[in-house]
């Protein structure tokens, strides 16, 4: 009896355990791999919710491919854990407001805006084995310029739009 009991306190044990463990060790595996496979480096406070399968990024800062610097502000990552298991990619959400970004490069020359506040920012999309599979959503809007792209069944649209002061 005394093992069946040991046997007994350990699943227990477990099932408390798991769900406050689980997520912060699949956030901070989406903070590597979102690193390794995007290749960016992402600088800030890494800070888990419990009993959720969502990461904030406080003080945020992290560059895209010579393409968007995300200079200041915090970022809610929500990921799909199913996803880790999905041959499409682990599903990512990003969410924030009040973030200081610059645009670089050519997104720079094309908006004719390099620096940036943005008052909200959400981005949808997957992170496979090779980098980023598909993009489902993004939108950013700023008093400068706002940016969106949706994809629907049948296609995907982008939009641009600059705002008149």
């Amino acid at each position: 009896m005394p093992n069946l009991k040991n046997n007994i306190f350990l699943i227990l044990l477990a099932a408390v355990l798991l769900p406050v463990a689980l997520p912060p060790v699949g956030g901070w595996m989406i903070r590597e791999r979102l690193e390794k496979r995007l290749d960016i480096k992402i600088k800030g406070n890494f800070v888990p919710a419990m009993f959720s399968t969502v990461f904030y990024l406080k003080n945020a800062r992290f560059e895209w491919k010579g393409k968007v610097r995300f200079e200041k502000g915090d970022l809610r990552v929500a990921y799909e854990p199913l996803s880790f298991f999905s041959n499409r990619g682990v599903r990512i959400r990003l969410s924030g407001k009040d973030l200081e970004m610059r645009l670089l490069g050519d997104w720079a020359a094309m908006q004719g805006v390099e620096q940036a506040h943005l008052e909200k920012f959400e981005a949808d999309f997957s992170v496979g084995a090779k980098g980023l599979n598909e993009i489902y959503y993004a939108e950013a809007q700023s008093s400068a310029f706002q940016f969106h792209i949706k994809k629907s069944e049948n296609n995907s649209t982008i939009g641009l739009r600059e705002n008149k002061r």
